[in-house]
């Protein structure tokens, strides 16, 4: 059972027109059902799977008998969790991940991610690891990745309150095809022409730590969160991230303890066996062509998304495309 998900669009201030462009098909849809009267100005996130406070996954329309709804009622309400969602899903309050795609058309705040003890006592949810993929980028785009060298928290202070804090800051020049790790107490920024699929523990916790003395819309300085920030960050410089070799045409981007992501590429056709564990998230990176179960077979395009159940069988891939897979 294929199950095609909607997308849900983020209007922030840092968006581009990269996201808009690729969901052009989904957004007349959007505009059209939601009765708006002018487009989204600065589209800059598309959520692909999501189940939190700020975003809920729905189905799109599919005839009977497949579920309609969303993610959270599916989860809450099925007879048959087990088989959808798979042994070690443990329930809605412990959604394990999100996927999204972000189009950075401005540099980002420095921000910084709280691990999950922290998170629990302070926000009431986990904490979030976070993992980049580069989609696509401009020739001098960077990111921000952690500090260059051990500092102390007093240095770093003292550098916020200069204004020298950039100097203080690992800078990497990112390629298409680049993937970054961001663990909790890293401080990071996303530089401006990125677009990127990030995957994370469905979490909002994350504290600004700096926005180079800018101001927001109404004229008034961006809101900080510097005495949470403080207390999480990691004052170590940062190491290199690299993901796994390529294995069966596979390369696993990152295992945590919620949620694993790889990235498929296929050239003909890939089949994949579940294990009746976790539910995969099939998210079409790049690329076109067809999704199929024993049932039944989709066509597939660049940003869809697709829910496939935990049961025990295979769904196949057919085309020449890259694929974004992420299960628990």
């Amino acid at each position: 059972m294929i199950l095609k998900l909607d997308p849900i669009f983020k209007e922030y201030y840092w968006g581009g027109v990269a996201l808009k462009e690729m969901f052009s098909e989904q957004l007349l849809n959007y505009y059209e059902k939601s009765g708006m009267f002018s487009e989204i100005p600065r589209l800059a996130e598309v959520w692909a799977f999501a189940c939190n406070m700020d975003g809920i996954s729905r189905f799109s329309p599919a005839p009977k008998p497949k579920p309609s709804g969303d993610i959270m009622t599916l989860s809450l309400s099925s007879r048959s969790r087990i088989n959808l969602f798979g042994s070690a899903y443990k329930g809605y309050s412990d959604f394990p991940f999100l996927v999204k795609f972000m189009d950075i058309a401005m540099n980002l705040p420095l921000q910084v991610n709280p691990d999950d003890e922290f998170a629990y006592i302070n926000e009431h949810q986990k904490g979030r690891t976070e993992i980049w993929h580069i989609l696509d980028c401009g020739e001098d785009s960077e990111i921000i990745f952690g500090f260059n060298k051990k500092i102390s928290p007093e240095v770093f202070k003292k550098a916020l309150s200069d204004n020298t804090v950039t100097e203080l800051l690992r800078k990497i020049k990112v390629r298409k095809g680049d993937t970054f790790s961001i663990p909790p107490g890293t401080v990071y920024s996303i530089g401006k022409g990125i677009t990127l699929v990030s995957i994370q523990e469905s979490s909002t916790a994350f504290y600004t730590v700096y926005d180079y003395n800018r101001i927001n819309e109404i004229g008034l300085p961006r809101q900080l969160q510097l005495d949470k920030a403080l207390q999480v960050i990691n004052y170590e410089p940062t190491e290199d991230y690299l993901p796994s070799a390529p294995l069966d045409g596979i390369v696993t981007l990152n295992q945590t303890e919620k949620y694993t992501s790889k990235i498929l590429t296929v050239t003909n056709f890939h089949t994949i066996t579940l294990r009746g564990d976790s539910f995969h998230n099939v998210l079409i990176l790049d690329g076109i062509g067809n999704i199929s179960d024993i049932d039944e077979m989709l066509p597939v395009k660049k940003g869809d998304s697709f829910f496939i159940p935990a049961c025990d069988a295979n769904y196949t891939l057919y085309g020449d495309m890259k694929v974004l897979i992420t299960h628990i």
